[in-house]
């Protein structure tokens, strides 16, 4: 799928209850928004979906390995390694990598042994607002020597697409919704209670 390509995967997403709202939800960035896309409630064939995507946009690219971002990235990484591997011309399988959060303060870490130096790697995250956790990855990885050749958002939900461009971020769908800073929010300001999320 190109950037601008249309696929199913938004209009399901729209008819399955995977967006919601509107009403007035909190994002882990501390945005607020009036929309909620949530991954977690996804039926499990629309992966099919995913690696068909994953296929046109990745197979025959030399990726080692796949990283999902906490939690929202793994599921997805777990099911595009083992796409890419059956289109892997030479070498070993790609690998799906896990990243662990700190639940102390939210940092990512690495499990020992778990990549090599030079190995490339396709970082995957299910939405990007702020891309603040997408990026924090390619952070830790790159500190382990990793090369990250791809970031991956499945739904780009930031309004303005050149702020993935300019933090190098691709995507399968973009579906812009707005989000407002916390001081700044407009349905705080209206009084409309925050939803649990």
């Amino acid at each position: 799928m190109t950037q601008n390509a249309i696929s199913p995967l938004v209009p399901f997403l729209l008819h399955r209850g995977v967006i919601r709202g509107p009403s007035h939800f909190p994002l882990a960035s501390g945005k607020h928004t009036q929309r909620l896309i949530d991954m977690s409630c996804l039926p499990p064939y629309i992966m099919d979906t995913v690696r068909a995507m994953a296929i046109e946009k990745y197979a025959g690219q030399n990726i080692d390995i796949v990283v999902g971002v906490p939690r929202g990235g793994t599921p997805f990484a777990d099911v595009i390694a083992p796409t890419l591997s059956m289109y892997r011309l030479h070498g070993e399988l790609v690998r799906h990598v896990i990243l662990d959060k700190n639940p102390g303060d939210g940092s990512f870490s690495l499990r020992p042994g778990s990549v090599r130096p030079g190995e490339r790697a396709l970082v995957v995250d299910d939405v990007g607002t702020t891309y603040g956790s997408l990026l924090r990855a390619c952070s830790v990885l790159a500190a382990a020597g990793v090369v990250v050749e791809h970031k991956l958002v499945i739904v780009n939900r930031n309004p303005r697409k050149r702020d993935a461009v300019r933090n190098g971020v691709e995507f399968f769908e973009h579906y812009p919704i707005k989000a407002f800073r916390a001081s700044h929010c407009i349905l705080c300001a209206k009084g409309i209670p925050l939803e649990e999320v």
